[in-house]
């Protein structure tokens, strides 16, 4: 079995899997594919603040049309687009990340800059609870907070997880 089918695979099996339970819902009801996939400029936006999870979304966005379910064989390796964090090479994907707590400020500088434009679309961030952790998230929720920003969503994937350990006990 080839790596994209092992992930597909394990997207599709897995109910505790990273992006299982908010992004196909996000990408298949909430967010237009069609205006994501046009890079409409009014097209809804999702930022992995998690990077390190990108297999997930890269199989998300391969259900979805935005990447060919093929590629997924190319994860890693030499000259993909498929790296271990995602860039904005692929489509589907508006910011590179992976230093866990700049995802959200991402996501409220894009909310502040699509309100500006009279947007209707919508910033969606996905953090791990481990990252909450980062002053810079604290400071984003403040700004996002003073600014009101409700076109802006901040979904906490709650695994207890860091890479240090459990959130419990690294941050009690």
């Amino acid at each position: 079995m080839s790596f994209g089918s092992m992930c597909l695979k394990w997207y599709m099996n897995t109910n505790r899997a990273i992006l299982a339970g908010g992004c196909p819902t996000l990408y298949g009801s909430v967010m237009d594919i069609d205006k994501i996939k046009a890079g409409a400029d009014c097209r809804d936006r999702f930022v992995l603040s998690k990077g390190h999870c990108a297999e997930a979304l890269y199989a998300v966005l391969a259900q979805f049309g935005l990447i060919d379910k093929s590629e997924l064989d190319t994860f890693t390796m030499f000259g993909t687009r498929l790296a271990e964090h995602p860039t904005s090479k692929i489509p589907g994907v508006e910011a590179a990340t992976g230093a866990l707590g700049h995802g959200l400020s991402l996501g409220v500088g894009m909310a502040i800059g699509l309100r500006a434009d009279s947007s209707p679309a919508h910033v969606y961030v996905l953090t791990g609870d481990g990252e909450l952790a980062e002053g810079s998230v604290w400071e984003a929720m403040m700004s996002a907070a003073k600014y009101k920003l409700d076109n802006l969503t901040l979904i906490v994937d709650r695994n207890r997880l860091q890479i240090s350990g459990g959130t419990e006990d690294v941050m009690p």
